[in-house]
């Protein structure tokens, strides 16, 4: 990867925002880490990052409630995570299939 890209990780569970961070890391990625929403909503406005990752339950704010206008995407991650618990899957098996394929994801994404 040429140009670092910028991955702001917005999680509150410490292990698995180590977790995203050190494998984006492994990969070339620039990553900015932390657990509260408001804090990141302003890495957002001061950081400019490419990409934002958000935990959509977090302790201080509802990721889609609370979202910052200009946030994209997040319908079609939604309606993705939705449509795979209808179907039966749990949240453990979602989360594993979006951080198995989360460099592929960030790479289409850029």
């Amino acid at each position: 990867m040429q140009n670092k890209v910028m991955v702001l990780i917005i999680e509150d569970e410490k292990n698995i925002c180590d977790f995203i961070a050190t494998t984006l890391k492994a990969q070339g990625y620039k990553t900015i880490t932390t657990g509260l929403g408001r804090e990141g909503v302003s890495l957002t406005a001061s950081q400019c990052p490419d990409i934002i990752l958000l935990d959509l339950g977090l302790p201080d704010l509802d990721g889609m409630d609370d979202l910052p206008e200009g946030i994209t995407g997040v319908e079609s991650v939604e309606k993705i995570y939705e449509a795979l618990l209808r179907r039966g899957h749990s949240e453990d098996l979602v989360r594993d299939i979006f951080y198995n394929n989360l460099i592929d994801i960030l790479e289409r994404a850029t």
